[in-house]
């Protein structure tokens, strides 16, 4: 199967005392007059058009990691930070959850108290580790995103906990639901982790 881009590799300016070099064609935007040079490129097309097609398809892997990382964070961001902080502007335990998970396990321990606010904790938590990552500029690095994945993680362990209190009073539709919630957000780190770091690189975001 014939890929979609072709780079035709051009052999560089001979300089004085060396020969050419030869070198893919994007490393040499002024010879892109060639209308062979890139298959996407219409026939007879200007090289001004040519230079920036070229560049776009060059840059496309990166274009697509930086947007992957954009769309997590802020997906992360939107969820917590608008689910975690108002638990604690409520006034309390709501009647709804001490009504829905009053009569199981957790009414006695940890309590309800306990099992309502550490939920709030979390998502705080995982909110702020979503900022975090936005204002240190992970999406744009392309090294580990730390703060990143460690919402990814927290992100895990929340849809975990809220999958075993809907196992818990048997409410599986809802508990199948946070299944799939988790599911993609394993999908989402499983990105993370293999999109934007270069082979053999690990290292983390300073």
């Amino acid at each position: 199967m014939t890929p979609l881009l072709q780079p035709k590799t051009l052999a560089a300016p001979t300089v004085a005392g060396g020969g050419a070099e030869a070198r893919p064609y994007w490393q040499w935007l002024e010879r892109l007059g060639d209308p062979d040079c890139c298959r996407l490129c219409p026939s007879g097309a200007e090289p001004a058009f040519q230079s920036v097609m070229a560049i776009l398809l060059h840059r496309s892997p990166r274009l697509i990691t930086i947007g992957t990382r954009l769309s997590i964070t802020l997906l992360m961001l939107a969820t917590w930070s608008l689910a975690g902080p108002p638990k604690f502007m409520g006034g309390g335990v709501p009647a709804w959850f001490v009504d829905t998970f009053g009569k199981s396990m957790l009414g006695t321990f940890p309590g309800m108290m306990v099992s309502y606010y550490s939920i709030a904790v979390l998502e705080t938590l995982a909110g702020l580790g979503a900022l975090v990552a936005l204002l240190r500029g992970e999406v744009f690095r392309q090294q580990r995103a730390a703060w990143l994945e460690g919402t990814l993680v927290l992100s895990l362990l929340i849809f975990a906990q809220l999958g075993f209190g809907q196992r818990l009073i048997g409410d599986f539709d809802k508990a199948a639901m946070l299944f799939n919630y988790f599911t993609g957000t394993a999908v989402c780190l499983v990105l993370l982790r293999t999109l934007g770091v270069s082979p053999g690189s690990e290292k983390v975001a300073e």
